[in-house]
Formats: C-alpha cells, sequence, structure tokens
C-alpha cells in the first residue's frame, strides 16, 4: 500500500489519532523499546462496515516494526422475489405490481450513491429515497423474478404485492403462507432471501 507521510503527535496521555485510506499504511518511529502499543479502530458498522484486526497491540522491540493491520469489508445481502400464477383462467402474461421498502438504520448509510439497492444490477433512482427509507415497485409475469441486491446486512425489508382480488386472483400465497406481504431484516450475506409468491 501506499505510505502516509503525516507526522503523528501524541497527546500527553500517550494518544494519537491517525486517518488512512484504502491500502494507506502508516508508519510511527522513534518509540521507546518496551513501550506497549494498542491500537483500536473507529467503529463503522452504522455505515456497514465489519472490521476484522490483526495485531491489536504488541511491545515495542528494537529493529522489529510491529504490525497492525484493519480489514473493514462491506456487509452486503439481498432479495430475490419470484412470481406465479396458478388455477382456472390464470393470465399468464399479466402482470403483478410489488411494492419492497427497505428501510435502513440510518440515513447516512444511503448518502453515497454506491450504498444505493441495486434492481436486477441497475441503481435506484434517488427519488426512491426518503431519509434512511427505500421504496421500489417492480411488475413482473409468471415465471419472472426480480432481484434486489447491494443491501446491507441489518436492513429491515417489507415486500408487498397489490391486491388483485378484483382481477379473480382470491388467495396469493408467499413461501406457502396466504399473505400479501413478506417481511424480515437481511443477514445473510452468501444467499439472497428468497421470497416466492403464487396467486
Amino acid at each position: 500500500g501506499t505510505k502516509s507521510s503525516s507526522s503523528v503527535k501524541f497527546d500527553a496521555k500517550g494518544v494519537a489519532t491517525i486517518k488512512l485510506k484504502d491500502k494507506q499504511v502508516a508508519t510511527i518511529k522513534g518509540l521507546p523499546v518496551g513501550t506497549t502499543a494498542d491500537v483500536t479502530e473507529k467503529d463503522y458498522t452504522n455505515i456497514g462496515y465489519a472490521t476484522d484486526v490483526s495485531g491489536a497491540e504488541g511491545i515495542i522491540i528494537e529493529d522489529c516494526p510491529l504490525p497492525f493491520v484493519f480489514t473493514n469489508t462491506r456487509l452486503m445481502g439481498g432479495l430475490d422475489v419470484s412470481k406465479e400464477v396458478s388455477g382456472t383462467g390464470a393470465d399468464a402474461d399479466k402482470a403483478f405490481e410489488f411494492t419492497v421498502t427497505l428501510t435502513y438504520a440510518n440515513a447516512d448509510l444511503l448518502k453515497s450513491s454506491g450504498n444505493y439497492p441495486l434492481v436486477d444490477n441497475a441503481p435506484v433512482a434517488s427519488t426512491a429515497i426518503k431519509d434512511n427509507v427505500v421504496t421500489i415497485k417492480k411488475s413482473i409475469k409468471h415465471g419472472e423474478y426480480f432481484s434486489v441486491t447491494n443491501v446491507l446486512v441489518g436492513t429491515v425489508y417489507k415486500v408487498v404485492e397489490t391486491s388483485y382480488v378484483a382481477d379473480g386472483y382470491l388467495k396469493t400465497t408467499v413461501n406457502g403462507t396466504e399473505t400479501l406481504e413478506a417481511s424480515g431484516t437481511i443477514t445473510d450475506t452468501d444467499n439472497n432471501v428468497e421470497i416466492a409468491y403464487i396467486n
């Protein structure tokens, strides 16, 4: 990584603050042998980062620099919403509308467009975002599905299908349960939440 050339100033308690970007390295020289070094990073879980630390403390030994490595990982998950219709007179070409609401822990998480959720790999428009809530509308037909990805772990989701009782679809199930709504919290970084609607 690149080295930080800024001077480091310690206060009367022996505490200094350093700011580093991705791949940057800070080297502090001239510390007395035998000094105990303890390095902590500010908590950034409120903006979606988990932190892994290697060598957070140690004792200064002559000619043997202590390595402190902090790795920040964004934890992301998503949803897959699928649609099927069945029964006499079911229209496989009819589009059914869904509303997906994503409620983030705080509005700061959505200040950067890089944090915007993706709908079928396309970022949502900024107009879909109000404070810490993202509202997505999407229509799909029988046999189709849509994906909402790049969603931070810990985000609360709610998926609601518009009622089509007036069109003769009297029963709607979500993952086998009769309802129009699915809700929960994004927790899995490896697999999208599967939400299967059948009318």
